[in-house]
């Protein structure tokens, strides 16, 4: 039988075969950094980092630039740390449906209040701008659709277990009652409401 090389010392195959880079030590650091990277490279980083530089400049193409490249970064180096992890472990022993429910959960969380950092920015932006109540409309319903797809994609991976259905189902079910319409319909109302008492004062 062919011998495996290991680059690292594994634990004992007739204890325990199969093997993630949270079991290594010199595996586990590059792992947790793929992870967080993973976590700034998703998209609901890019909206939120997009809104904040939004708020600072007031430039419709400085978002785009910082958050493009932020998220771009953090996929690319996310991608390196994740093969620096996996590379400790030869192929036959790896575990890569090992169950990071904790892991999941934080990601989640942390992606949840990106977004709606991303989304208080941009409804309190358009309140104080001059800007139609169409283009408020458009820019906060894309960021809850987002939210809304983050929430599907958690419900999905969640499902996938029974612990992931325990632990995330009432969070899911909140999200489903939740009106999606309203922070758009609130945001449409500031505005026109805005605007009707400029119109006032400027009649008078």
């Amino acid at each position: 039988m062919k011998q495996i090389n290991e680059r690292v010392q594994l634990p004992d195959a007739n204890r325990q075969y199969l093997v993630h880079p949270l079991d290594l030590e010199p595996a586990r650091r590059p792992f947790l950094l793929s992870w967080a990277l993973g976590i700034i490279g998703s998209p609901q980083v890019f909206a939120a980092v997009a809104a904040l530089v939004w708020v600072l400049s007031n430039n419709f193409v400085a978002p785009f630039i910082a958050a493009g490249s932020t998220m771009l970064f953090g996929n690319l180096a996310a991608a390196w740390f994740r093969r620096e992890a996996w590379s400790n472990i030869p192929g036959k022993r790896r575990d890569p449906d090992r169950r990071l429910l904790g892991l999941n959960l934080l990601a989640a969380v942390v992606q949840a209040l990106a977004l709606a950092a991303a989304a208080v920015l941009l409804i309190l932006w358009f309140i104080n701008r001059d800007v139609s109540p169409e283009v408020a409309a458009y820019a906060t319903g894309t960021v809850t659709a987002v939210t809304v797809l983050m929430a599907v994609d958690v419900a999905v991976t969640a499902v996938r277990t029974r612990s992931g259905t325990a632990a995330l189902a009432p969070a899911v079910n909140l999200l489903v009652e939740l009106d999606t319409s309203e922070p758009i319909g609130l945001c449409v109302e500031l505005i026109k409401a805005r605007e009707k008492r400029k119109a006032k004062a400027a009649g008078n």
